[in-house]
């Protein structure tokens, strides 16, 4: 299967967010039924030419949420300081999970090799506030490494907010937030983080049903973002072995709109 690895950081800013479903175990089950209701309502088609065999495969098993698994996360909280997360940030004190820098079309290229402080000097800093959640994947095929980690976050405010807030909740609920969910690559080997996957963009502005989240299938990993009222359904591989790390490309299927009777 041929990869396109996502870019590590994002270069546009979109509306603002509302939560993604969670994944406890009743939360997992009343949302799959979700998407069993929702898939067998509309017709999705697979548009691209790579993967066919495994992408319409993938599909039917989706509409169904047959050999589908939920991958549940080690810990979800809403606090950055929550005591179970410290642990996994002590690993690497400097390294901050829920930081998201955008760029400029084209500007990333010519300032990569900078230094991180003074790379973020030309792109606009985020940090998410809400539902955090850390997942530690296998690795696909072979045991978890301390680079196996993803973490997600939501409804970001601007660096000036977040370090005025001081991690005072209050204080965070009256600035103002951006953004849309985000699922980031976390190395604790290297205390680096990678690729990323922005899921329910369109939240901001509809309000319909969408559902995103970590999943595994045909023994490797993936992260799923069903768009609202299933749009649109897009996958995202997990890679980490010879292929490549980080998330590669994986399905885009799109909801087929019906014809329109000609006029007699």
């Amino acid at each position: 299967m041929k990869k396109r690895y996502a870019i590590a950081l994002a270069i546009s800013l979109l509306g603002p967010s509302v939560y993604a479903a969670d994944a406890g175990p009743s939360q997992v089950e009343t949302m799959k039924e979700s998407i069993v209701k929702l898939l067998s309502t509309i017709t999705l088609e697979f548009r691209g030419t790579e993967n066919l065999k495994f992408c319409r495969a993938f599909l039917k098993n989706f509409q169904k949420q047959t050999q589908i698994k939920h991958i549940e996360p080690l810990i979800q909280t809403d606090n950055y300081q929550d005591p179970r997360l410290e642990v996994y940030k002590r690993k690497c004190p400097k390294l901050a999970l829920n930081k998201r820098v955008t760029f400029k079309p084209g500007d990333f290229e010519g300032i990569k090799t900078l230094p991180e402080e003074e790379r973020d000097q030309y792109g606009d800093v985020y940090y998410g506030t809400k539902n955090f959640k850390l997942y530690r994947l296998g690795g696909n095929d072979k045991k978890p490494s301390e680079r196996d980690y993803v973490f997600y976050y939501e409804k970001w405010v601007s660096k000036q907010d977040w370090d005025a807030a001081a991690g005072n909740a209050d204080v965070l609920r009256e600035a103002t937030t951006y953004g849309v969910g985000q699922f980031t690559v976390v190395d604790f080997e290297t205390c680096t983080t990678g690729s990323v996957v922005p899921v329910d963009q369109f939240r901001g502005f509809d309000k319909r049903p969408a559902y995103s989240g970590v999943i595994q299938y045909d023994g490797r990993y993936y992260v799923f973002d069903l768009r609202p009222a299933g749009t649109s359904l897009v996958l995202w591989e997990y890679q980490n072995d010879k292929s490549g790390y980080g998330f590669g490309s994986g399905c885009g299927f799109y909801q087929t709109r019906p014809e329109k009777p000609k006029s007699e």
